[in-house]
Parts: C-alpha cells; sequence; structure tokens
C-alpha cells in the first residue's frame, strides 16, 4: 500500500513540476544561490550573481573549507537591474534562474541613496524574490559574495544556517518592503561583513559572518546598530527567538559573572495618546535559565536568588533602553513600530494629528520599560564551583 502511495504521490507531483520549469529544461539553466548589489564604479548599479556550478554541488574537499569552486560570481554595470540582468545574461550560456535564490547582500553606499528601485525590479519579475532574505553590509557587496563558505558548500548556504542559528536577524524581503511602505513603522535587516578565521595551521581566511544590524528610514539607510543594540530590537518587537544574557556581580558582592540561556520572550507595546503628548509602555518577559555562576552567590538561597533575577531585569532594562535612545536620538528611525502602536490606539488622532509629523514627535515621545524575569532553573546545580578565598 505505501509503494503504491508513493507512486500516487509522484504521479499527482508531476505536472507541479514541469509547470515550474516551463519550457526550460533543467541543464540549461543557471541557478542564482546569491545576489549583490552595489553603487557601481562607472554607472549607476553594479549587480553580482553567485551561479552554482552544476558539476561542483555535490563534490566536499573533507576540509570543511575552501568550497568556492562550488559557485561562481558574475558582475556588470548599468543603469538599472534590468539592463544590468540583460547583460550578464548576455556572458552566459545558459539561462539565468532566479527561483532558487536565498539571499540579497546590498551595498552601504547604495543603501543610502534608496533600494527602492532595486527592489522593484526583484518584486516585479517573474520569478520574485519576495520570499529570499535581504541584508546590508558597510563593505562592498560584491567582495562579502565572493568569501569562500567556512563549512557549507556556498556562500548562500552559510548566511541561512548562521541565521538559523539566531546569529542575524533574519528579515525578508518581502517584510523589508511591507515596513518600508507602512506607516507609523522602519525597516531593519542583519548586517553581514567579512571576518578573519584562523586555521589550524595559523592561517587565516575571511569568512561571511552576521552581526549587528542596518537601519533605515523609508527607503535609505540611516545608521548602524551593534550585536547588542539589534537584539534589543527584536525584543521589542516580541520577534525575540532565544539567546544568552550574561550578568556581572559586584565585588562587594564577591564578583564573578552569572549567565543564562533565555528560553522564552515576550513583550507587548501599549500607546497612550492624547493631542499634547504621546507615551509609549513597553513591557517585557523572558524566562532563562541559569547555566553558569562563577561568582560566590548561592543560588539555593532565596533571597539570593530574587537578587539575581533583580540583576537579570536591570540588565535586560539597560540594554533596551541603550537600544531605542539609539533609534530615538541618534538614528530618528521608528523601526519598533510605535506610529503603528499610536495608530491601533487611537486611528482618528493618529491621521489628524500624529501621521504628517511623526519624523518630528518620535525622537521625543515618552518611553517607559518595564521587565520582568522569570528564573525557570539553575541547570543541574545551584552550588558554584568557584572557590572562595
Amino acid at each position: 500500500m505505501r509503494q503504491k502511495g508513493m507512486f500516487f504521490l509522484l504521479i499527482v507531483m508531476l505536472p507541479l513540476l514541469t509547470s515550474c520549469w516551463g519550457r526550460t529544461e533543467v541543464i540549461d539553466i543557471a541557478l542564482v544561490t546569491a545576489i549583490a548589489i552595489d553603487k557601481g564604479e562607472n554607472e549607476d548599479i553594479l549587480l553580482s550573481l553567485q551561479i552554482a556550478v552544476p558539476k561542483s554541488l555535490g563534490a566536499q574537499d573533507g576540509q570543511g573549507s575552501g568550497k568556492s569552486e562550488s559557485t561562481i560570481v558574475v558582475s556588470e554595470e548599468g543603469e538599472s537591474i534590468m539592463q544590468v540582468y540583460r547583460k550578464i545574461q548576455m556572458k552566459l550560456s545558459r539561462e539565468i534562474f532566479f527561483a532558487h535564490n536565498s539571499v540579497i547582500i546590498i551595498g552601504e553606499e547604495l543603501a543610502t541613496e534608496g533600494v527602492s528601485s532595486v527592489l522593484d525590479f526583484f518584486s516585479r519579475y517573474r520569478q520574485p524574490q519576495l520570499a529570499s532574505t535581504i541584508l546590508f553590509t558597510k563593505e562592498k557587496a560584491s567582495e562579502v559574495l565572493s568569501l569562500n563558505p567556512h563549512i557549507e558548500a556556498m556562500t548562500s548556504e552559510e548566511i541561512t544556517e548562521q541565521e538559523k542559528r539566531g546569529a542575524g536577524l533574519e528579515v525578508k524581503v518581502r517584510d523589508f518592503v511591507t515596513r518600508m511602505l507602512a506607516d507609523g513603522d522602519e525597516p531593519f535587516a542583519s548586517q553581514i561583513s567579512s571576518k578573519t578565521l584562523q586555521k589550524e595551521d595559523d592561517s587565516s581566511e575571511l569568512v561571511p559572518s552576521l552581526d549587528g544590524a542596518a537601519i533605515f528610514k523609508g527607503d535609505k539607510l540611516k545608521g548602524w546598530m551593534n550585536g547588542i543594540e539589534s537584539r534589543g530590537v527584536l525584543w521589542i518587537r516580541d520577534e525575540y527567538m532565544s539567546g544568552v544574557i550574561t550578568v556581572k556581580v559586584i565585588d562587594d558582592r564577591g564578583g564573578g559573572n552569572i549567565g543564562a540561556e533565555i528560553r522564552q520572550v515576550s513583550s507587548k507595546i501599549k500607546a497612550e495618546v492624547s493631542k499634547e503628548k504621546v507615551k509609549i509602555i513597553v513591557k517585557t518577559y523572558g524566562d532563562v535559565e541559569i547555566f553558569e555562576n562563577s561568582s560566590q552567590l548561592d543560588l539555593n538561597d532565596p533571597e539570593k536568588l530574587q537578587t539575581v533575577k533583580k540583576m537579570f531585569e536591570e540588565d535586560v532594562k539597560d540594554r533596551l533602553e541603550l537600544t531605542l535612545d539609539k533609534a530615538q536620538k541618534e538614528l530618528g528611525s521608528d523601526i519598533f513600530g510605535f506610529g503603528h502602536a499610536v495608530y491601533r490606539s487611537n486611528p482618528k488622532l493618529w491621521n489628524d494629528v500624529y501621521k504628517n509629523k511623526w519624523e518630528e514627535v518620535f525622537p521625543e515621545i515618552e518611553i517607559e520599560i518595564a521587565t520582568e524575569i522569570k528564573l525557570k532553573g539553575t541547570g543541574f546545580s545551584s552550588q558554584s564551583m568557584t572557590l572562595s578565598n
């Protein structure tokens, strides 16, 4: 029965597969796995496509690195994405196929000028890229795309796996565009850069690394946040999945550190609105489990445990305030969706009073943060292994 069921499933799927490829055979296509877009040296746009090399896709070198032979990078300059895409197509013997692309990287210079025109192509083209991850870099995007992956076969796979582990902010093109066009919300995405990796033979190589975030106002890049600040954005937006947190115990209490894994996070944003004032209240919650204690605090003692709880709460609050201050005072970008919270609270007041001047109001609004951390456990032991002097 199972064999018959599998046979029936294959029969059903065959028309779907043929409709995806159309009349183009697999051996006639050039599979794009990642895209890089920069400001060109001579023209408006430099487009770089990372294309899979079919004969190398299954090959492994057994060393866990240096698989650049699995792909090639082809680049061209032009006035528009469509024009440059056609130039690249003329170079290749196979038809460019975007449907399997997973990553779009955009360089800082182009992002500062605005990204709406380049994203327009990828949202309209017959092989849309709205499900691709969008990233930004302070470096040349084409150079980042050409880096050797460390473990995976292709750079795009390396980036995707890092995102799965929570190394960056996983933002899809569709989400970025939605925020870009929305009232009371601004887009952001993960930052990618080259990182020096030391090898066992004392040599080194540059590999792609995700850390930090690119912050936008509309379609223009306004600045950057570091890793701690970018994770604060996710926490406030109720999009934080998991992570670690470490607090330092003051010397008066014996010194040392206490580290915990963040198991669950939630946040609620409430807007209190009048014609004269906007106040945002952010309530955040987190469940953590302690896995490291190099301090002298006895976690069997309920009073000491309560002290640790307050330390975690103060640390989270400080991190979130740091993120908020960066967004409000330095970048002036409402990446938290506070404007949308104002609209939900009072649509009429938003449309009549705040919608057209939110850019001026946002840096001055009062924001109150309340944090609550629950300690869900102390690992297999509540005793510190650090010897007292």
